[in-house]
């Protein structure tokens, strides 16, 4: 017998985004540990981090896909479906939804284990991912653990004839979805706060600006899941989806600023160059004490000099880093 999917509208769109974003999603990685052979550069944590990620995704989805298969195209609310059938729907849902709190999590640490490895010589910089970093954990192992513990005991949950009790779920979700999308927005900030500090055209800072600026579609979609928020196992599937393409935007947007050494020309890693020389300046002046003419003159060259090794060596020490 097939998958009778095209029944319903909502299982129909969970199931072609599956079929979309699970493939997208390898590629993606892929693309990023063959950059990182490219670059001659040893996989570190934001590339592990970033796979994890993945795992995380895939199991998601693969859960999803089992829950696609017992439900068969059927509403669990507007039709006669068997009690089991409802157990075993309602069981698949809450092992799925814990998956997107690790996903989320390790998505966001790879890209500030990114950040941290190129922009870390700004304080400032540095001081903030590391506030970000701890308040994702928090939300990370927070939601995890209260996901798993939403009833007492938690068989009510597919049981609720069971004597126990049940957190409010839209309340949780509300809650828990308001922390990762404004987690998003900030990790957007953060990349455009650097970009305007680059040494570029008004022009290419727009569009890197722009390319970041991407990656607050997942946080959109949080808050779009706020708006259709939960109600029954079935009621979710269309949050799901939109789960679903959250966690696929998260994976694209950790991967795609690796991509360096497949794009050689890509305006960003250009961008690095400009900045570490500018780092190369500060450092340099902040260093040095009041000096004449002639010293300021010598730092000029020497910053000159630096400037043209970065500009016409193969690699750049920051660029490398990518």
């Amino acid at each position: 017998m097939g998958l009778n999917v095209a029944n319903d509208s909502n299982q129909l769109a969970a199931f072609a985004v599956c079929l979309t974003t699970a493939p997208i999603c390898i590629i993606a990685t892929f693309l990023r540990f063959l950059s990182t052979r490219r670059a001659h550069r040893k996989a570190g944590w934001e590339d592990w981090f970033a796979l994890l990620s993945l795992i995380f995704f895939l199991i998601y989805v693969s859960l999803m896909i089992s829950l696609l298969v017992v439900l068969d195209g059927r509403n669990l609310v507007h039709e006669r479906v068997p009690a089991e059938t409802i157990v075993l729907a309602t069981k698949i849902g809450y092992v799925m939804s814990a998956q997107f709190c690790p996903q989320q999590t390790f998505a966001k640490f790879s890209l500030l284990f990114l950040y941290y490895r190129i922009f870390s010589s700004v304080k400032s910089f540095r001081i903030s991912l590391w506030v970000v970093g701890a308040v994702q954990l928090a939300w990370g192992i927070a939601t995890y653990v209260v996901h798993y513990f939403t009833c007492t005991p938690v068989s009510k949950m597919w049981n609720p004839r069971l004597p126990g009790t049940c957190i409010n779920h839209d309340a949780f979700l509300v809650g828990g979805e308001s922390i990762n999308s404004f987690l998003d927005f900030v990790l957007v900030g953060l990349a455009v706060w650097m970009v305007q500090s680059l040494q570029m055209k008004t022009e290419t800072k727009l569009k890197l600006s722009l390319l970041f600026a991407l990656g607050g579609l997942a946080g959109v979609l949080g808050f779009v899941k706020i708006g259709e928020a939960y109600s029954g196992n079935y009621a979710s599937l269309l949050d799901a989806v939109f789960g679903l393409s959250q966690q696929a935007i998260s994976i694209i947007c950790c991967c795609a600023p690796i991509y360096r050494a497949l794009v050689p020309q890509l305006g960003f890693y250009h961008s690095i160059k400009s900045f570490s020389s500018r780092v190369f300046v500060r450092s340099k002046q902040q260093n040095s004490y009041p000096s004449s003419e002639k010293h300021s003159q010598d730092s000029r060259e020497a910053v000159h000099h630096q400037e043209e090794k970065m500009e016409h060596g193969p690699i750049s020490e920051v660029a490398a880093r990518v």
